[in-house]
């Protein structure tokens, strides 16, 4: 295997477009193992298809990433299909468009929800205990 990550299994919250999405491609043409994950399902297979057309190891996992549960049945697939993850990239994330004067309580708890809760439960919960996200390399 060639590349700087090679084998390493590498989830990318959010990797169905946009940073994530050539996030994903990066790391798979580094060698790694890339599980994309995204809410929007037709757009995540699209894109896992077409990067494992072109020879790399992609798959995708519908996730909602501000699901405590759903967390923990990426995580348990991932073991289940990988038995380990490297890497996590948290990229998941969502703009409000309205200004503030407009803007919702509602609104503007989803945009909390997505951005940052959902970086807590995919770094600091209990279904991560014993896997080293973090490593000095």
């Amino acid at each position: 295997m060639t590349g700087r990550i090679p084998g390493k299994v590498v989830l990318i919250t959010g990797g169905a477009g946009g940073i994530g999405l050539a996030s994903a491609q990066t790391c798979a043409r580094e060698g790694a193992i890339v599980i994309i994950s995204d809410i929007n399902v037709t757009e995540g297979e699209k894109q896992a298809q077409l990067l494992s057309a072109q020879g790399l190891q992609v798959s995708f996992i519908a996730q909602d990433v501000t699901s405590e549960e759903g967390w923990r049945l990426v995580m348990d697939r991932i073991i289940a299909e990988h038995g380990q993850l490297d890497v996590l990239v948290n990229n998941a994330g969502i703009v409000a468009l309205a200004p503030i004067e407009t803007e919702t309580l509602t609104g503007w708890r989803k945009v909390q929800a997505v951005n940052v809760e959902s970086v807590f439960m995919g770094t600091g919960q209990k279904q991560w205990d014993g896997l080293p996200l973090t490593s000095a390399s």
